[in-house]
């Protein structure tokens, strides 16, 4: 029953598992005051057996619950870093889009100037033609008026 009673006491003192086990903690004192108020041995033996496992039990539920919590508290901590992986990962997403969209703004850009460039090269040729060949008709016209004149 000493051994039953520093056991309860230990157990009763820890900060960490006390308060997860009030009632099987309960429980167990009273099997304990039981155990320590039997007036025969074998009584005694028995109810002390008795208060031992109550004991045990409340110690078991006390760690159960502990873990429980720890597992909740570890499932919300993993719930908000998947929550922050997605947001990250929608961030890379939407950056690469920028990205991405800038890219092809600018290629759009270099191919409109590349068109402009293109067709004022086309309007450059054509004048260019244009004025050979008013060169071409000018020399024609000025060496028939020139022969007029032999």
């Amino acid at each position: 029953l000493e051994q039953g009673r520093s056991q309860l006491n230990e157990l009763k003192a820890d900060e960490e598992l006390a308060g997860y086990a009030p009632l099987a903690l309960g429980e167990a004192e009273r099997a304990l005051r039981q155990a320590e108020a039997a007036s025969g041995d074998t009584q005694r033996i028995h109810l002390g057996s008795m208060a031992d496992r109550r004991i045990q039990i409340a110690r078991s539920i006390a760690q159960r619950e502990q873990l429980e919590q720890e597992l909740d508290r570890l499932g919300r901590e993993r719930n908000e870093l998947l929550v922050k992986a997605s947001q990250a990962e929608a961030d890379q997403a939407r950056r690469e889009a920028e990205r991405a969209r800038m890219m092809s703004q600018a290629t759009a850009e270099d191919a409109e100037r590349a068109r402009r460039v293109a067709s004022l090269t086309a309007v450059g040729t054509r004048a260019a033609c244009c004025g050979l060949a008013a060169s071409s008709r000018c020399r024609t016209v000025s060496d028939a008026f020139a022969s007029s004149f032999r």
